[in-house]
């Protein structure tokens, strides 16, 4: 099962800091979803064990992430590959910042690959679920990237638009 999901949004911290949050894993990693622990940290790679417990899925999973593209400050690329007991699932995962007025722009996507039994259980219920992972994750990445004294953030943008 194929699931493309992209999206932007925007944070109030300045261009150079968010690609540095964006692409340190010991910044970003805690704010996933099901977030467990961080491990084997690298210039190129790191491994991010979670939590999974979504209906009739559960255990833990270790996704193995590489940085295969990075631009500072303007964009970086992930691929990883996570098992579980109940299949596997590749990922793509790109950003591309731009500058904007009140801080930074963030376009993101993701192409991901689900397979085994982990696809047909959790099929009817994998697109919805990343959307509203995704967003609380942008939210989190949001609240993150917010420098001291500035008391909101527009949430334009926040909601992943599937492809």
């Amino acid at each position: 099962m194929k699931v493309e999901l992209d999206g932007i949004f925007e944070v109030a911290s300045p261009l150079e800091e968010s690609f540095e949050f964006l692409s340190d894993p010991a910044r970003f990693a805690p704010l996933l979803p099901y977030f467990e622990e961080l491990k084997g940290v690298s210039d190129d790679g790191f491994t991010v064990v979670l939590a999974i417990g979504v209906p009739q899925i559960r255990g833990r999973a270790e996704v193995e992430v590489k940085l295969v593209e990075k631009a500072f400050p303007l964009r970086a690329r992930y691929r990883s590959c996570g098992r579980h007991a109940l299949g596997m699932i590749d990922s793509d995962l790109g950003f591309t910042l731009q500058p904007v007025i009140a801080g930074s722009a963030v376009n993101w996507s993701s192409v991901s690959v689900v397979n085994g039994t982990l696809a047909s259980l959790a099929q009817g219920i994998l697109v919805p679920l990343a959307k509203r992972q995704i967003t609380s994750l942008v939210k989190s990445f949001q609240d993150a990237l917010r420098p001291a004294g500035n008391a909101t953030q527009s949430a334009a943008g926040l909601a992943p638009r599937p492809r």
